[in-house]
């Protein structure tokens, strides 16, 4: 009768030390949960200051073409200036 006691009490502290597994797995799974929906934020907002950044880099890109286009046109005539 002792031996069935004992095995009883292994059993229920297992199921004790399961228990309490679970509620570590069920933290930890919800922690992935929380740093998966910060890292996706993350990625939205980087994605949308990469757009930005290319946006503005290409009207950069058109101005400076435009800018330097004029000065190609004034030296291309240099009558146009009394030095």
């Amino acid at each position: 009768m002792q031996e069935v006691e004992k095995l009883d009490t292994q059993i229920s502290d297992y199921e004790t030390q399961i228990d309490e597994l679970n509620t570590k797995i069920e933290e930890l799974n919800n922690k992935i949960q929380e740093s998966q929906e910060k890292l996706n934020k993350a990625q939205e907002d980087y994605t949308k200051q990469q757009e930005l950044l290319n946006s503005r880099l290409v009207a950069i890109q058109e101005a400076g073409e435009n800018f330097l286009f004029g000065f190609y046109i004034i030296f291309k005539q240099p009558y146009r200036f009394n030095f």
